[in-house]
């Protein structure tokens, strides 16, 4: 574990797709037994990996794959809140500095069309859901450049 309380699985989830093989290798449990770092290992933020990856994708260092190989060979849960705010992987992608349709649509494609509308409305500890997020996002000053296609489609998933 480092000084920011990271280990392995989320500095591995920090340094974006350049690693996710390597965080694939580690997530993966062999012949039974269990993988050699715990993955949901919270660090000091009270962040998982996962949160980890969803706040800070960019175009410059995607994590699209890395958040792909957490929910989908890491059995992360988009719906865990971390242990401060209780913002999920979703709030935390949608309220991101540079957030990304491409990694909105990566966590809901994990989901039936039918739990959409539980994403887009789940809160986090302030009762602030990522369509609120968004709708925030979008009318602050400072945030001109937000992705109205991210606002949009939360407000479709009904």
């Amino acid at each position: 574990v480092d000084a920011l309380g990271d280990n392995l699985v989320t500095a591995c989830a920090r340094a974006g797709d350049r690693c996710a093989d390597v965080l694939s290798e580690l997530l993966r449990s062999r012949d039974g037994q269990p993988p050699l770092f715990r993955p949901h290992h919270t660090n000091a933020d009270g962040y998982t990996a996962l949160h980890v990856a969803s706040s800070q994708h960019s175009a410059a260092n995607s994590r699209l794959h890395t958040v792909h190989v957490l929910i989908v060979h890491g059995g992360f849960d988009i719906t865990e809140g971390d242990l401060k705010g209780g913002d999920t992987a979703l709030h935390l992608a949608v309220n991101s500095p540079n957030c990304d349709l491409q990694m909105i649509l990566m966590m809901f494609k994990q989901f039936e069309r039918k739990d959409w509308k539980m994403l887009a409305h789940y809160p986090n500890l302030s009762t602030k859901t990522p369509l609120d997020l968004a709708r925030l996002a979008s009318k602050t000053p400072t945030r001109q450049n937000y992705p109205t296609e991210v606002l949009e489609f939360l407000k479709k998933c009904r």
